[in-house]
């Protein structure tokens, strides 16, 4: 476990935070790639990716923070310590969604083929993001027996859950693994897609089937909000309902207009 990759002085450099901001770089130029394809000038996907982080960061925390009200009080200050973890995926992805949809109605962009050329970055996104919550020890697994197993260091969180000598799931790693085999599926459909909007519409249906089946893996009793389930287990079938839905929907308008052409 390694939260702090490097001490400039007071300065800390987080893991977390190191990963998220390389993710970020990675994103944008792999998007810009992307939607130049789609005849997308790079100028929006580098604005938009701006207005998108802070979003993300803002919905992401304060997802956070909802579903861990005591973590938090009497301790407000705390709320903006955001540099070493505590965010929830879907908080961020609902706002970059929103911020997304904003932004093309302002510019008179289309929504889907900007959302289509975001896709693949996202799911990069999670790869590293996932690598920075093993290093800053957060996000952590249920205690397991399979040979799959990882013990943090004494004063590291899975410790103080589970004692010094617990063998837990690398979950982390589960869901770093997960984004890269989402990253390949949509890298392939993004060259095979039929309409615009099928790429964004698979990311909403195949992320939540995988936190899904993360979530089975992930210590979450301190984070149940109903029935001992997370935030995430509750939501996730919400979001691929609405995925399917949106998928079915763009698909058959897209489908009238080639014909009514």
């Amino acid at each position: 476990m390694h939260p702090v990759i490097y001490n400039f002085g007071p300065v800390a450099i987080h893991s977390y935070g190191l990963m998220l901001g390389i993710a970020f770089i990675i994103g944008i130029l792999l998007a810009v790639k992307l939607g130049q394809k789609n005849g997308i000038e790079p100028d929006h996907i580098v604005n938009l990716g701006i207005f998108i982080l802070i979003a993300a960061v803002i919905g992401s925390r304060a997802f956070y923070i909802i579903e861990n009200l005591d973590e938090f009080k009497g301790e407000l200050s705390q709320i903006f310590k955001f540099w070493s973890g505590g965010f929830v995926f879907y908080g961020g992805f609902i706002a970059a969604i929103l911020i997304s949809y904003l932004y093309c109605y302002k510019t008179k962009i289309s929504f889907f083929i900007i959302a289509d050329s975001m896709s693949p970055s996202i799911a990069i996104g999670l790869v590293l993001a996932r690598i920075g919550c093993f290093l800053g020890g957060c996000c952590f697994g249920k205690p397991t027996n399979c040979f799959l197993t990882v013990t943090f260091p004494p004063n590291s969180p899975p410790a103080y859950a589970f004692g010094p000598d617990h063998h837990i799931h690398p979950v982390q790693l589960y869901g770093s693994v997960a984004g890269l085999i989402l990253f390949i599926i949509l890298i392939w459909l993004t060259k095979r897609k039929k309409f615009n909007g099928q790429v964004f519409w698979v990311l909403l249906i195949l992320y939540p089937i995988l936190r899904i089946i993360l979530e089975s893996f992930r210590e979450h009793v301190d984070r149940a909000l109903f029935l001992g389930f997370s935030f995430s287990q509750l939501i996730s079938p919400l979001i691929i309902l609405a995925g399917i839905m949106g998928y079915i929907f763009t698909q058959k308008k897209s489908s009238k207009k080639i014909y009514n052409f």
